[in-house]
């Protein structure tokens, strides 16, 4: 008789060993997923700085079919970053969504609030839980019966399926883990689809939904540098410009930013995410050089052309010798001076000449001194003309006249 209860609870314990193990998923697990991101596909600065506007959603999102295509292109992604991630067995509503962008006062529950056209949404269940509806070890079926999202204000949009119009619509999301048996859910890939409700008072009714969330990323290192202002500039001081520039770093998960040099036309300018780069008038080369901490490295180069399309401002005018006052009319016994200069952002010592003249008519009689240096003549007024070009070949000029009276 004993012999008997030992070999049942022998057969017990191998019966319940392998059922626990293709079950680790369980109750109060949360798929914490990576942050979604938006990188450039050649090269740029991402989201809105992109190379021939060329963009790639990595990392976790949800998309909307709007071409009806059935498939997910990079247009209709849009990136998710986890909150809570998706907690097996316990209902997680969000409350707040609302028209216009993030304010900062929602309440989020899976993920945190993303803009989508314009208005604020969070994803949720409500009612019902994400649970595990199959377990068939290396992949796992949850059902997402309850699965929807607050946006616009709309306080619950369902997106658990509608087989009634949509018969692929299994209210089923894939999950594969990692280990298999999800034990370790640090690498996960999650993958589900329906269709929003026909109907709906999003405007999206009948609408194919994706959505995909992942851990880790798939995230490839990505660098990139953009300057204030573009690539083409004026010259703002001195012989050039200083100008800003920034880095732009995407990582995989665990690796960081150990160091970014920046060099100027070859020359090391600077250590750090940001630089004020001094640039001299003609042809600039900025580029930095990434470190991570886990050994990689990247590099980017900017080019940037400092200009100088501004003409020297001059300053000139006639001055009483006697009392230093500006004057624009004098008497034939009065003595002026004659002051001028220019000034140039760019060029510290801009080239300038003015000449002195006055109108003549024909048959004007000119009494010339002895000596061959001095011209005699009798005139109403005096004429000023000054001139001034920069080393780029700017030039400018101003014209004054001084009335001379009796």
């Amino acid at each position: 008789m004993r012999h008997r209860i030992l070999t049942l609870i022998a057969i017990t314990v191998l019966f319940i060993s392998p059922y626990q193990t293709a079950n680790a998923l369980g109750p109060g697990d949360a798929l914490v997923f990576a942050d979604g991101a938006i990188t450039c596909e050649i090269g740029g600065t991402p989201p809105n700085n992109c190379d021939l506007g060329l963009t790639r959603v990595i990392g976790s999102y949800f998309a909307i079919d709007f071409n009806g295509n059935g498939t997910v292109e990079e247009i209709e992604k849009t990136p998710v970053s986890a909150n809570e991630g998706i907690t097996i067995g316990f209902t997680q509503p969000a409350f707040g969504s609302h028209s216009g962008c993030i304010f900062g006062t929602e309440t989020p529950s899976i993920d945190l609030p993303w803009c989508f056209f314009g208005n604020t949404g969070m994803f949720q269940t409500t009612g019902t839980p994400v649970t595990v509806a199959q377990d068939n070890g290396a992949s796992k079926m949850l059902d997402f019966a309850g699965f929807g999202v607050t946006w616009n204000g709309i306080p619950n949009i369902p997106l658990g399926g509608e087989p009634g119009n949509f018969p692929a619509d299994t209210g089923l999301a894939t999950l594969s883990c990692n280990p298999s048996d999800c034990s370790d859910l640090t690498n996960f890939t999650l993958d589900y689809s329906a269709h929003v409700p026909i109907g709906d008072p999003s405007g999206f009714g009948g609408v194919h939904f994706f959505y995909h969330l992942e851990r880790p990323a798939n995230v490839p290192l990505s660098f990139s540098i953009s300057v204030a202002g573009g690539d083409t500039q004026e010259c703002s001081t001195a012989g050039g410009s200083v100008v800003a520039v920034s880095s732009e770093t995407v990582l995989p998960d665990g690796d960081s930013i150990a160091s970014i040099t920046w060099t100027v036309n070859g020359v090391v300018a600077g250590l750090g995410e940001t630089l004020n780069a001094d640039l001299v008038l003609g042809s600039n080369t900025i580029t930095a050089d990434l470190l991570t901490t886990m050994g990689q490295t990247a590099s980017d180069t900017a080019n940037v052309l400092i200009r100088d399309t501004t003409s020297p401002v001059i300053t000139a005018d006639f001055f009483d010798e006697q009392t230093g006052e500006s004057v624009s009319q004098i008497t034939h016994s009065d003595r002026i001076v004659i002051r001028y200069s220019a000034d140039d952002v760019c060029d510290v010592d801009p080239l300038i000449n003015a000449m002195m003249g006055t109108s003549v008519d024909d048959g004007h009689v000119f009494n010339v001194t002895t000596s061959g240096k001095l011209i005699a003549k009798e005139v109403e007024s005096l004429d000023l003309t000054v001139k001034a070009m920069d080393a780029s070949g700017n030039k400018s000029m101003q014209d004054m006249t001084l009335i001379v009276t009796q």
